[in-house]
């Protein structure tokens, strides 16, 4: 949050309060290396503790599941161009090919270009229907036969220690493995895993303290999806209250405080203030009404510079209230995908195609409609309240969930897209978002297979188990069954945790991506830089966690942002910003400024890089590969991190040049690759750095911007980091780690039926 802000609320006497415990922090382990593992040091996991070997693990072993084992190695996804339906192929190009019908397929081009629709100016892309396909223009040749996806995941879970049973029958002692290797960084450095060891989600509490259920007499949390009682072991599965006053509480006391002072005493810019907080903190709904409220009855205090704001957001309230009257795209998606169903927003402005003829709409479904319509009035909300009134599509937007992640990545390839932040793409040139139907990154994978295989094969309904109110039947006439509801609960939640941050982080950002074009800041057909795109999303998305850079909780977003702070990017940023070693520090301002704005950063990330590890290799080989994909992936972070930075900066301080540089990309050629020249200048001339003739750079005025940008970003208030207990290592003999007679960790409420988290 801006200091601004929160000086404003320091004015209004709303000072935020003492924190109080409001969410819970679950980590799962599922392999891998430890947490804080440094260069040439055993990182613990690969077959213990989680699922080991397996479908997707290189390491052996069971853990999670007891007696659960597997050779290895995942089967390589098949290859070449399937499309989204039975029988669809296509011819492959460098990225693929293949459409979402049979018979479709397209021949690749440039970047991907052409979209999805058949043909396409600038070429490429397979096309939706049967038969249609993509001429492309004169991209890249396309390759007869694509390389299947997958393989061997050989190195992702190596070695480490026995691991403990985590599901219903006790503990079952893992197959120990090889040594792992964990990666760290050098001083000064952010920690970038080669691999992920475990999932981590943060969920809001509705109570300070469980409460007792009689019928279970077990204590449980309650939270928006049920009631959990919590299991804890120290050791797969991880459990802390964290003492974090949640927005929405933060919000109700602001409001009670505002409500409370003399009328004569409250101003304009004193509501906008609070509604910015929470438009800031994700409570979109909760910053609209404010904003009606005080529209409806004015306070006597109103400076001009609020009541303009004021009258942009009345004007941009009423467009967005309004249904889209046009159904062209619609009609024409309909066309192209005549065995989709689709399904309709409540408030009109989406339309989502998906895979299922069944007679009711999919759940997952309409929460990402309804998702997509939070973000759709976040969007121009913020836009607004930063004196901007964005032009509202005139036409209903359109989105397709795809029917399995293989398909979904063979058209993310199709496309040329590299690999993305979140489990969906955006088709530029047609401006269609493409969602996965699950979470793709392989720590939830793992997850998720051994959850399939254990839990939901007690429990069908994840729904019934998260509302906590009895245990089956048959399970309580098993001897220590409480042990085992807790653990299926605990996880059921992590589950339903992980895949709503999975979805949030989908339509954060490639549904702000599809906002931008439909709003006029982008053509579709245009080639834009990619830290401005990227940058651009990243000012209203949240993330998938784990963060790097972070060391305890806030590895994992407590509530999402419009606006604020990037829970993933600011972090990293400010370490290396302020870094003295050579190997990790940022470059020098203006250097970092130009290198951003010239797609340097991204350009060097995107680099191919092998992610597959030789089950044969050697140790050293080993530790060489892993060492080569961490530093891939801490330079893709850094062109994000600094990507986000640059926009966040620009979108904060620099508003109207900023809509200026839109302006500017607006007018630039179609369908073709700006070189690093065309891109600077289009820049410093917007931004105003350039001589009087607009020709060359004033490297003074460069210097300044460049300073100044690094200054405001490291002053940035952070999101609190709540350190999180060391995980304890597996005893011998697969025995967890026990925090006291009932499941309950030390330092928790344990004892009996407590089965509290620690404190």
């Amino acid at each position: 949050m801006r200091r601004e802000i929160w000086s404003a609320v320091a004015l209004l006497g709303l000072t935020v309060m003492a924190a109080q415990a409001q969410y819970l922090v679950i980590r799962v382990y599922v392999g891998g290396e430890m947490e804080g593992s440094s260069p040439s040091t055993a990182g613990g996991g690969g077959g213990g503790e989680f699922a080991g070997g397996g479908e997707f693990a290189g390491g052996g072993g069971a853990g999670f599941a007891p007696g659960a084992a597997g050779a290895g190695g995942r089967p390589g996804a098949a290859g070449g161009g399937a499309g989204f339906n039975p029988g669809a192929a296509g011819l492959g190009g460098q990225r693929g090919g293949a459409g979402f019908n049979p018979g479709a397929a397209g021949l690749g081009g440039p970047r991907g270009g052409g979209g999805f629709g058949p043909g396409g100016e600038g070429g490429g892309g397979a096309g939706f229907a049967p038969g249609a396909a993509g001429l492309g223009g004169p991209g890249r040749p396309g390759m007869p036969n694509m390389p299947g996806m997958g393989g061997p995941m050989g190195g992702y879970n190596r070695g480490g220690m026995p691991g403990p049973g985590m599901m219903m029958g006790g503990a079952a002692p893992g197959a120990a493995g090889g040594a792992g290797a964990g990666v760290g960084a050098p001083a000064g450095g952010v920690v970038v895993n080669a691999y992920e060891s475990y999932v981590i989600i943060a969920v809001e509490l509705l109570d300070k303290s469980p409460v007792k259920n009689d019928s279970l007499n077990m204590q449980q949390y309650r939270h928006n999806w049920g009631n959990t009682a919590i299991f804890n072991d120290n050791t797969s599965i991880i459990v802390n209250v964290i003492d974090e006053k949640s927005p929405r509480r933060q919000l109700q006391e602001f409001r009670t405080r505002l409500n409370t002072k003399p009328a004569k005493d409250r101003t304009a810019l004193d509501f906008v203030t609070v509604a910015e907080f929470a438009l800031k903190h994700g409570l979109v709904a909760e910053c609209m009404a404010i904003l009606d409220e005080v529209i409806k009855n004015p306070p006597a205090n109103v400076d001009d510079r609020t009541q303009e704001r004021l009258n942009v957001y009345k004007k941009v309230r009423e467009a967005i209230a309004q249904r889209p009257a046009g159904t062209t795209h619609v009609a024409d998606w309909k066309r192209r995908l005549p065995n989709y169903s689709s399904a309709e927003s409540k408030a009109g402005h989406y339309v989502l195609f998906y895979n299922d003829q069944s007679s009711t709409t999919p759940p997952e479904v309409t929460r990402r409609l309804e998702m997509l319509e939070n973000n759709y009035n976040a969007f121009f909300v913020w836009f607004a309240l930063q004196g901007v009134a964005l032009k509202v599509p005139d036409e209903k937007l359109v989105a397709v969930m795809v029917p399995d992640p293989t398909t979904f990545r063979l058209q993310r390839l199709a496309l040329g897209l590299p690999l993305g932040v979140s489990d969906a793409f955006l088709s530029t040139r047609d401006n269609v978002a493409v969602f996965a139907n699950q979470r793709m990154d392989e720590a939830y994978q793992i997850f998720a297979k051994v959850m399939q295989d254990t839990v939901w094969k007690q429990f069908p309904s994840r729904e019934a188990l998260l509302a906590g109110k009895d245990a089956p039947p048959e399970m309580r006439r098993k001897q220590g069954w409480r042990d085992d509801f807790r653990r299926a609960q605990t996880l059921a939640l992590v589950d339903k945790a992980l895949e709503h941050e999975a979805e949030w982080a989908s339509v954060t950002h490639e549904g702000t991506k599809q906002l931008a074009i439909s709003a006029g800041l982008f053509p579709s057909n245009l080639v834009a830089p990619q830290w401005i795109t990227f940058g651009f999303a990243s000012l209203f998305d949240t993330p998938k966690g784990p963060y790097a850079g972070a060391q305890g909780a806030g590895k994992t977003a407590m509530w999402p942002v419009y606006g604020a702070p990037n829970w993933a990017y600011l972090r990293p940023f400010r370490i290396w910003a302020a870094s003295k070693d050579p190997i990790t520090k940022l470059d020098e301002p203006t250097v970092a400024l130009k290198r951003t704005v010239t797609d340097y950063y991204f350009l060097a990330a995107y680099k191919p890089v092998d992610e597959e590890i030789d089950l044969n290799a050697t140790e050293s080989e080993r530790l060489r590969r892993e060492k080569e994909i961490q530093r891939a992936k801490e330079e893709l972070l850094r062109a994000r991190c600094q990507a986000w930075a640059l926009t966040y900066y620009l979108a904060q301080h620099r508003m109207a040049e900023l809509m200026d540089y839109f302006k500017a990309l607006a007018q630039l050629p179609r369908d073709v690759e700006l070189d690093e020249e065309k891109m600077w200048l289009t820049f410093a001339q917007a931004f105003k750095l350039t001589t009087p003739d607009g020709t060359k750079t004033d490297e003074g005025k460069l210097a300044t911007l460049a300073a100044d940008w690094f200054r405001r970003i490291e002053g940035e208030v952070q999101y609190s980091d709540h350190p999180l207990p060391e995980r304890q290592r597996p005893q011998a003999g697969g025995a967890p780690n026990r925090g006291g007679p009932g499941q309950g960790p030390a330092g928790g409420p344990g004892g009996g039926d407590g089965g509290g988290p620690s404190g």
